[in-house]
C-alpha cells in the first residue's frame, strides 16, 4: 500500500511482498479489506501492551506519546498509510469499527481510572477518548495524498491531544 497506493495495489504484489503464493494470501484473507482490519488489530494491540504498561502516567499523557511515536513511523513515506487521496481510503469494516471501538473504551477506561470515576455511571471519560481517537483520526485524514512535511504532521496530530488537554484543564 505504501507504494502503489491501496486501490492500485493487486492481492498477487500484497503475496509476493510478504513472500508467499496468492493461494496462501487466501488461507488467510479473503480481500485487502482483510489485511486492513489485520493491520488495525496489530496496531490496537501494540497500543493496548503500551497502554496496560502505562504505570502511573496518564491515560492522556500515554495516548499522546502513542500518537507521536505511530505518527514518526508514518511520516517515514510521503503518502500517509499509501492512500492517494480520500476517494481511496478502504470502506471500513465492521472489524475496523470494532478496532475503533476497542482504542476508545480503552482510552475511557484509563481517563475514567485517573478521574477517579466509573465509566459505567459517568459518560465523560468515554466522550474525552472519542474526543481524542476521532479528533487524531480526522487531523490524520487531512493529511492522505499530501507531501507530509514531518514536523508539521506530527504537531497537527499532537495539537489535537494538547488543546483536548487544555479544554479539560480549564474546566477544572
Amino acid at each position: 500500500f505504501y507504494q502503489k497506493g491501496y486501490k492500485a495495489t493487486t492481492i498477487s504484489e500484497i503475496a509476493e511482498s510478504a513472500g508467499f503464493h496468492v493461494q496462501t494470501f487466501y488461507r488467510y484473507f479473503s480481500s485487502k479489506e482483510d489485511v486492513v482490519a489485520e493491520i488495525w488489530h496489530q496496531n490496537y494491540e501494540n497500543f493496548r501492551s503500551r497502554f496496560d504498561s502505562r504505570g502511573k502516567t496518564a491515560a492522556i499523557d500515554a495516548w499522546r506519546q502513542y500518537v507521536k511515536d505511530s505518527a514518526k513511523s508514518i511520516v517515514e513515506n510521503s503518502k500517509p498509510w499509501g492512500f492517494e487521496d480520500s476517494s481511496s481510503i478502504p470502506v471500513l469494516t465492521a472489524e475496523c469499527q470494532r478496532y475503533q471501538d476497542q482504542y476508545r473504551a480503552l482510552l475511557a477506561d484509563g481517563i475514567a481510572q485517573d478521574m477517579n470515576v466509573n465509566v459505567a455511571n459517568d459518560i465523560r471519560p468515554i466522550l474525552i477518548a472519542c474526543t481524542l481517537f476521532d479528533g487524531n483520526s480526522m487531523a490524520a485524514r487531512k493529511w492522505i495524498g499530501k507531501s507530509v512535511v514531518k514536523k508539521v504532521y506530527i504537531d497537527s496530530l499532537l495539537r489535537v491531544v494538547d488543546e483536548t488537554k487544555r479544554i479539560l484543564n480549564s474546566l477544572k
